[in-house]
């Protein structure tokens, strides 16, 4: 019975101290659309489903708290996470997307729709996302897993320095996406 209740009290223990990291204000800032900077406290952010809707901020611990949402403003940088508020299509409304790289000429972002390799499945990267979001030219384009090698050539197509780097095989792959987006962006 005792065991029981030790148990019992770890696991609310623990409980607690996960909740507690979950809502700590954290250094950060966030550009409005008009391009200004604001250095400030950000503090998670509520999601419905996987899509993050909007994000916690205030300039101090005095401040009053501002809630964001994807329209008000362009992107959200919380230590090493960076946030941007992106249209999927010209006409349509913005929307948070966490990057996976954020560069000048192209972008990657993590698709909030994108379902994950099963724990159950014999594959061996477990817990891999099988696809994500590319952004060039003021389209955001859906890559998958599946289907990955030729779109994004042909996106990156117009940097030859980047096509050679790609004829290697071992380099250009899904799992390098970070790099494979990296570079295209330095090489040009």
């Amino acid at each position: 019975m005792k065991l029981k209740l030790i148990v019992l009290f770890l696991f609310c223990l623990i409980g607690t101290s996960l909740m507690a990291q979950e809502n700590r204000w954290l250094p950060g800032h966030v550009v409005l659309n008009t391009g200004e900077k604001v250095n400030g406290q950000v503090r998670g952010w509520m999601k419905k489903g996987r899509q993050v809707v909007s994000i916690k901020f205030r300039k101090s611990k005095d401040d009053k708290t501002v809630i964001y949402k994807a329209k008000d403003i362009r992107e959200v940088k919380q230590e090493d996470l960076l946030i941007v508020s992106v249209k999927k299509k010209k006409n349509k409304k913005a929307q948070f997307y966490i990057t996976i790289y954020q560069g000048d000429y192209l972008s990657a972002y993590y698709d909030p729709e994108a379902k994950r390799v099963s724990r159950l499945s014999t594959a061996l990267n477990v817990g891999q996302y099988l696809s994500f979001l590319v952004f060039k030219d003021g389209e955001l384009k859906k890559i998958t897993k599946l289907n990955f090698r030729k779109p994004i050539a042909k996106l990156c197509s117009d940097n030859e320095k980047w096509v050679e780097l790609a004829e290697n095989k071992e380099w250009f792959q899904y799992s390098n996406l970070y790099e494979v987006v990296k570079v295209y962006n330095e090489q040009r």
